[in-house]
């Protein structure tokens, strides 16, 4: 994915100089451009995931979500 990614200019991949295993990704302006058609597609999905579910279920369900992002964020 990344490789596609990158393919399409949608991110920068630089070797991380300390250790040339790693490498750190960064968004291009092509793909910063497209954020907010992104937002609104993750929108529209996270809509029709939670149209069934009672608003206890959806307040758990963000919950949950905002917990997932806390932890991909702290790594």
């Amino acid at each position: 994915m990344i490789d596609k990614l990158e393919l399409k200019s949608f991110i920068i991949r630089k070797e991380n100089k300390l250790d040339k295993r790693a490498f750190s990704l960064f968004l291009t302006d092509k793909a910063k451009e497209k954020l907010p058609i992104m937002e609104t597609y993750e929108s529209k999905v996270l809509e029709n995931i939670v149209k069934e579910l009672s608003e206890e279920d959806t307040d758990k369900f963000a919950s949950i979500l905002e917990k997932i992002r806390k932890n991909i964020s702290d790594l």
